[in-house]
């Protein structure tokens, strides 16, 4: 608008405000119906996409839009001089601005009805999805634990099966290395059969060493037959060497058994007779033949059976003894060995022979006869025996009658020879036996 000049008519003031305005109005009209109608139609195209609160910052845009045409108008009524007109002209723009506004807003309202209509109806249909999707899950859930709890199952069945294959490919592991073990054995036994077979029949100086360290163990008392409770303590051992058999050891059996034969030949016949230490001897074997009832008494039973041969297979001090008195007793190198557990029986305490001894006073009838021999010297005792000098021999003997006694040693050649009480003062290393016969 131009600044006022004065000495200006008003009616050209009048003019030309009137003219400015309708300029004015005219232009703000045209720009912001076009404004306004480029604004729908260019939201128009993208109403359907937009979401609420969209819709509500393009109803702030708008009604920003409008306030500022509103402050225009006010703006241009300050200027106006013609009241009405600028009033009127007002008017009829608010009026169509307000037809046009609740136009646009009905149309937004619709709008945002369909769009929520359409946003519940979509969201109805997501959550219907999203309630079927969940059925869906718990079926598949349902049917993953059941297939996860067969599959465990079929696991642990395998499991088990592998561990039941495993442990039996462990036992046929250590059988095959047992039977490995069992065919090594066979074949060193058949190389042994086969050594053995080529030795029968063949001259003594063909013998090998091999064949004479078996001969050795097997004819011994840890052989074959000791195992079966019969190998009997000969006079003679024969030794077998390459080559070679000779005799190595003659024992006190030598002069002990003619001792005893000897004696045994004074009893009438069917008498009754003890006799101890019978395993590894003939001499009860043998009694029993001679006709006479016998006692074998040995913690080791005796192997070899006889019908006048009764076995009493345990330790003589653990004996209640004899039903009825008997006539004689045998101790053929038998008393100097109980107690002591040499033969695997348990070793005693004290002085168990002299407890047998007056034993053998009760279960002898009145002067019934007894046989004793006994290793003889210097007094000891070791794991195997006890050695008897004449002092323990009277021990012994207390309240016996002896009747005979015989003295007998082993030279270093082997030889048996007879000797004199006096023996018992001799080296340790030498070995003697008495032959006793007395009477209670």
């Amino acid at each position: 608008m131009p600044d006022l000049t004065p000495g200006e008519p008003i009616e050209l003031l009048s003019n030309a405000v009137r003219l400015e305005i309708q300029k004015a109005v005219a232009d703000l009209r045209a720009g912001i119906i076009s404004e306004v109608r480029n604004l729908i139609l260019g939201q128009a195209n993208v109403m359907h996409n937009l979401t609420v609160g969209q819709l509500n910052s393009l109803h702030a845009h708008l009604r920003e839009t409008l306030q500022e045409a509103a402050v225009r108008v006010e703006e241009i009524q300050r200027y106006s001089t013609t009241q009405l007109m600028t009033t009127d002209l007002v008017s009829e723009l608010l009026c169509a601005i307000d037809l046009k506004h609740q136009q646009y807003q009905s149309s937004l309202d619709e709008h945002e009805q369909r769009l929520e209509s359409k946003a519940c109806a979509r969201a109805d249909a997501v959550d219907s999805r999203f309630s079927k999707l969940d059925l869906v899950l718990e079926e598949i859930a349902s049917y993953m634990t059941s297939e996860f709890q067969r599959l465990e199952k079929q696991i642990s069945a395998r499991a088990q099966e592998l561990l039941s294959r495993v442990g039996q490919l462990e036992t046929h592991t250590a059988g095959l290395a047992a039977l490995e073990q069992i065919l090594d054995r066979l074949e060193a036994i058949a190389k042994e059969d086969e050594l053995i077979r080529r030795h029968i029949g063949e001259p003594v100086n063909a013998l090998s060493q091999p064949v004479a360290d078996f001969l050795n163990w097997a004819t011994g008392h840890r052989g074959y037959a000791s195992q079966k409770r019969l190998w009997f303590n000969h006079p003679l051992h024969p030794s077998y060497a390459r080559g070679d058999v000779t005799v190595t050891h003659v024992n006190e059996r030598l002069v002990e058994l003619p001792f005893a034969l000897e004696h045994l030949a004074t009893l009438p016949g069917g008498s009754r007779v003890i006799d101890l230490g019978s395993t590894e001897s003939m001499l009860a074997l043998t009694i029993a033949a001679l006709g006479h009832e016998v006692y074998a008494v040995d913690f080791r039973p005796y192997s070899v059976p006889h019908p006048r041969l009764k076995i009493v297979d345990r330790p003589v001090e653990a004996w209640e003894g004899p039903a009825r008195p008997v006539d004689a007793i045998f101790c053929v190198s038998a008393l100097e060995h109980v107690g002591i557990g040499a033969y695997g029986d348990m070793p005693g305490k004290g002085r168990l022979d002299l407890d047998v001894m007056r034993r053998f006073r009760q279960w002898l009838k009145p002067s019934g006869l007894m046989v004793f021999t006994a290793p003889y010297g210097p007094r000891s005792v070791d794991a195997l025996q006890r050695t008897y000098n004449s002092e323990d021999i009277e021990e012994l003997f207390a309240g016996w009658t002896i009747l005979e006694r015989r003295y007998y040693q082993s030279s270093p050649e082997q030889y048996w020879i007879p000797a004199s009480s006096a023996v018992d003062q001799g080296p340790p290393e030498m070995k003697a036996v008495i032959l006793l016969k007395a009477r209670c």
